[in-house]
């Protein structure tokens, strides 16, 4: 296949040769289609999105070395059979092709004709001119008589095989060679009628030149009415069907039975505006017989306007864009008209005669002619016609060599960079526990297996940053920690997509960090209660009352941790001037203050009640003062009294 946009990196072999090679281009995307080409030969090529259809003419141009292109153009056909014509000034891939997926079919063709061939200065074109009007006859588009067609099948094979040899030869010529129209062969009783009369013509033309039998056929053709014309079909506003035709001369208006007299001809210079809008299509000509009959000063009375409507909104944009082309055609013609030369047909048949780079030469007859064009047949035509000598095919060579040698190094540092990513790859893969979609894999290549990755993140407390030398500290933050490492166990435990064998080690695991949490939060819990005993010590008490609250207060602590199950654990409280042991407290033992006993105490209130009281009272008066004294005692016993009855138990020195 010819691609186009960047440069062949292929040897330059004749056999292998295209016009992409020659022009060295080359494109890695864009639409494929085909070119078909005056010959039926069709030209595979790669249109890339950028390119213009200019520039694909003139690609195509270069094939024949044509140097007349202004008369040719690129179409392509719609579903009615339409030609579309590609404008140069767009992109290719910008026009309105059918929504059809596959391969895009173009035709390469002569778009603009003209009255004869003698004002055409190049043999070249005059050969594309005959391929064409070949093609038009033998497919009916142009109207000839049995008659005519006939003599132009033995013109056609004059020119293609020079003279006549034998009958048999002649006939299977005739079978190969696309001559016969369908509507000449519908007209007659058989074949071998139709060949027949052919080769009488044929024996005629013996001795004739390839030149002077083309230059022949021509003139005959030019003759034709339909010649030349580009036929569209359209209805007037009452509903009649017309055909206008567009040519060189201007636009014709037939009768929808016979295409060979136009009712009116509306020439170029006449019209004043051409115009479309949905599927009306309207030209405004330009009358002088009714601008010298008005009395009207205004311009618009001298212009008619006339209207047509097409079956679509599509072929009437594209009868337009022909009316303008055609328009255009003629202008350039009429102030180029001067710089142009006329030859004589028989300059003209010298010339053909003696040109070596004919595109239908005796070597590419119709047998070789097929569907599809290969590159080595492509090949044999372009090396003949740019004429390419040893000189340049050694440099051709030399080049190829040159962008082999770069082509290599370039694949080495390639692949180089790839085998860099793919270990990238690899590495994220371990990490991750899957691979990324960049990694570059061989066809056939298996891919490696990661090992899938879970995630167990957690947050730890800032505690771990204000760690201290407290052991309570320690084991909370120890006991934070394990809580996260049990919770992520679990949810490694959990996760489905494990084998059943993985799945059981990581339960075992679990367990294993939910025990050993469990044992951190029971010593937690210990220490926190030592703690919690240690915090609450005993204040300094100065008197009896405030010995028999501390010892209040410590039965109730022990009565607290009885209801807790502790009953034979030891406890030790300390207080500021001793130490008790928890189980002595709740036993029934006189307090301590100052390091004296609650006895000891008594014995030295006595003592000094001793030396200050007066003597002895009376039976009476004893009495009172033992029930009184007995008061006191049953009122500092209370607990919930304790404070006052210890402020009014101190001696009293007048009592």
């Amino acid at each position: 296949m010819a691609l186009l946009g960047e440069r062949l990196d292929v040897p330059l072999n004749p056999k292998r040769l295209s016009i992409s090679s020659l022009l060295g281009l080359q494109m890695t995307e864009g639409r494929r289609s085909q070119i078909v080409l005056l010959d039926e030969r069709r030209l595979e090529i790669l249109i890339q999105p950028k390119l213009y259809a200019g520039e694909l003419l003139d690609l195509v141009a270069s094939h024949f070395n044509l140097k007349e292109k202004e008369y040719f153009g690129i179409a392509y056909t719609d579903n009615a059979g339409h030609y579309h014509w590609l404008q140069v000034d767009r992109r290719v891939l910008e026009h309105d092709f059918s929504s059809k997926s596959g391969t895009l079919v173009l035709y390469f063709a002569v778009r603009f004709f003209i009255e004869s061939i003698s004002r055409l200065r190049d043999s070249q074109t005059i050969e594309l001119f005959y391929l064409q009007a070949k093609t038009l006859v033998f497919k009916g588009l142009v109207d000839t008589s049995s008659e005519t067609a006939l003599e132009l099948a033995a013109l056609v094979l004059q020119i293609t095989h020079g003279d006549y040899i034998d009958d048999q030869t002649t006939r299977n010529l005739l079978k190969k060679l696309p001559v016969l129209p369908t509507k000449t062969l519908k007209e007659h009783l058989s074949l071998t009628y139709c060949e027949d009369k052919a080769i009488v013509s044929y024996k005629e033309l013996l001795g004739q030149s390839r030149g002077a039998a083309l230059v022949h056929y021509m003139t005959i053709v030019e003759g034709l009415p339909t010649y030349g014309i580009h036929y569209y079909e359209v209805k007037d506003k009452t509903g009649i069907p017309w055909w206008l035709g567009l040519s060189y001369k201007g636009i014709g208006q037939y009768d929808y039975a016979d295409k060979s007299t136009p009712r009116k001809v509306y020439q170029w210079k006449q019209l004043e505006n051409l115009y479309f809008r949905d599927r009306k299509f309207s030209i405004e000509v330009h009358d002088p017989k009714r601008s010298a009959n008005s009395k009207l000063t205004f311009a618009a009375n001298t212009v008619n306007v006339y209207v047509w409507l097409a079956a679509s909104a599509s072929l009437t944009k594209c009868i337009w864009s022909m009316a303008i082309s055609q328009h255009q055609f003629y202008l350039d013609r009429k102030h180029n008209k001067t710089l142009r030369t006329v030859r004589s047909l028989g300059e003209i048949a010298v010339d053909l005669s003696r040109s070596q780079r004919s595109v239908s030469s005796a070597s590419l007859t119709n047998s070789d002619v097929s569907d599809s064009v290969s590159l080595s047949r492509l090949t044999a035509a372009l090396v003949s016609d740019y004429g390419q000598s040893e000189q340049s095919l050694a440099a051709q060579r030399e080049m190829h060599a040159a962008l082999r040698s770069r082509k290599v190094a370039l694949e080495e540092k390639l692949q180089k960079k790839v085998e860099e990513l793919k270990r990238l790859c690899l590495q994220e893969g371990n990490l991750i526990g899957e691979l990324p979609p960049e990694m570059p894999v061989a066809p056939g290549e298996v891919l490696p297996r990661m090992r899938r990755r879970v995630g167990t993140e957690f947050n730890i407390s800032e505690m771990i940053n204000t760690r201290t030398k407290d052991k309570e500290d320690d084991l909370e933050l120890e006991c934070e920690i394990q809580r996260k490492i049990v919770s992520a166990a679990s949810k490694l435990a959990s996760d489905p997509a494990m084998h059943k064998d993985v799945r059981k080690q990581r339960k075992a695991s679990h367990q294993k960090s939910y025990a050993r949490l469990k044992e951190m939060e029971s010593r937690l819990s210990e220490i926190r209660k030592k703690s919690l005993l240690s915090t609450r010590s005993l204040p300094a008490m100065g008197s009896t009352g405030e010995i028999e609250r501390a010892s209040q207060e410590s039965f109730q602590m022990g009565d607290a941790d009885d209801l807790n199950g502790d009953e034979d654990e030891e406890i030790i409280i300390n207080f500021p001037h001793a130490t008790l042991n928890l189980s002595d407290a709740l036993s029934p033992a006189p307090p301590v203050v100052d390091g004296r006993t609650a006895e000891q105490m008594h014995n030295i209130r006595n003592q000094t009640e001793a030396e200050y009281l007066p003597p002895p009272l009376s039976e009476s008066s004893s009495s009172s003062v033992s029930s009184l004294m007995l008061h006191g005692q049953s009122h500092n016993a209370s607990p919930s009294k304790q404070s006052s009855s210890s402020r009014n138990s101190s001696p009293s020195p007048h009592r």
